[in-house]
């Protein structure tokens, strides 16, 4: 987040990102992950958008994961996470209907 705490992302480029979510998305993301999300997909040029970001509070970390569907995408990130030896605490699965998808795995360190 920018030290003034606010993201920089206009208007459009926001209702370009969410056009594509449903309310499941937002019902199962915080506002600041949300915020996140879409600051990230409003700027990327180019799919797979992989973001990291540690909550040392919880001594996890978030890995979101935004990309075209295919087959056996989560199974291949689930085996790569276990193959680093990171341990899933959590995993919110989205699959748009552009076929789309929006993966967040909550890891601990």
């Amino acid at each position: 987040m920018p030290p003034n705490g606010r993201y920089a992302v206009a208007l459009a480029q926001i209702e370009a990102s969410w056009r594509h979510f449903d309310d499941d998305y937002f019902l199962r993301h915080s506002p600041d992950e949300i915020a996140w999300h879409t600051e990230a997909i409003a700027t990327t040029e180019q799919l797979p958008l992989v973001l990291l970001r540690e909550d040392p509070a919880r001594g996890a970390t978030a890995i979101f994961i935004y990309t075209q569907d295919r087959d056996y995408l989560f199974a291949a990130a689930t085996r790569t996470l276990d193959e680093l030896g990171l341990d899933i605490l959590d995993a919110r699965i989205i699959t748009t209907l552009e076929g789309l998808v929006l993966d967040t795995f909550i890891v601990l360190d």
